[in-house]
């Protein structure tokens, strides 16, 4: 092995591992930071993680945005009402920014922590945003319908995931992703080894992945190594299958970008 290589295997490894807290002398978390961190398990970005985690989890939020984005073209306005999208799992809102930017969207953003919900609605507030605090285990079971259901990065840390997921409501589709053939390691995540096989129970699904880099690949160009393995459903069958929009797989990720500009007083 090369030394490149090596030093690439050696990287690989590290990000694919949860982010320890910051050193002290670069960053002291407030109280408030503390709290939503979670030993790594939630991402403030240019605070609690390095450059590579917002980049996935932005790359994973627009590859959602394009597809709801090409449903509603496709639609060619026959309805004019807005589309009506949740974010489960939401954390501080850095992906429902994301999402706010489909033209007629209003979007929801649901977690647990009350604090993630406090700094979203500080941080990552847009007029067509609105957060809520909840418990998704018992908030699937009397939640509204919804047009798109999306998630990342989430559903593993409840026993019975991904049969919430499915049971989720939504007229168009859900879209959600977990970490792909994850062995032991990570004491937050009660669901471990998810392959192709464990969505046999969900409607008509389709799979994607995503690798460290944040590349989003579908099944004829399945990377070596996946990072995510992402399912979506279509709710409405005459929404086309993602496979069939168009879409040129490999996705690339986006690049870094001054996160301050997101962030609204």
């Amino acid at each position: 092995m090369s030394v490149v290589s090596l030093m690439k295997a050696v990287y690989r490894e590290l990000v694919s591992k949860p982010q320890s807290k910051p050193q002290e002398d670069t960053v002291k978390l407030t109280p408030e930071e503390e709290k939503i961190w979670n030993e790594g398990e939630r991402l403030i970005p240019g605070i609690t993680h390095d450059d590579a985690e917002p980049i996935r989890v932005k790359s994973l939020y627009e590859f959602f945005r394009m597809i709801i984005t090409q449903d509603m073209e496709n639609s060619n306005g026959r309805s004019k009402k807005p589309s009506k999208v949740v974010d489960l799992g939401c954390g501080i809102g850095y992906g429902c920014i994301t999402l706010s930017e489909i033209k007629n969207a209003i979007v929801t953003g649901i977690d647990c922590s009350q604090e993630s919900v406090s700094y979203g609605e500080k941080h990552f507030s847009r007029k067509n945003i609105e957060y809520k605090v909840a418990n998704l285990s018992k908030y699937v079971f009397k939640m509204p319908v919804f047009d798109y259901v999306v998630s990342r990065g989430v559903l593993e840390h409840i026993a019975n995931g991904l049969c919430l997921a499915a049971v989720t409501k939504y007229t168009q589709r859900l879209i959600f992703d977990v970490p792909y053939k994850e062995g032991e390691g990570n004491k937050f995540h009660l669901i471990r080894g998810v392959d192709e096989d464990s969505f046999a129970h969900m409607s008509d699904p389709e799979l994607f992945y995503q690798d460290l880099d944040g590349v989003i690949y579908d099944v004829k160009h399945k990377p070596p190594k996946a990072n995510m393995i992402i399912c979506a459903c279509r709710g409405n069958k005459k929404l086309p299958k993602i496979k069939d929009m168009g879409l040129k797989f490999p996705i690339p990720a986006p690049k870094p970008d001054n996160q301050d500009e997101n962030k609204m007083a």
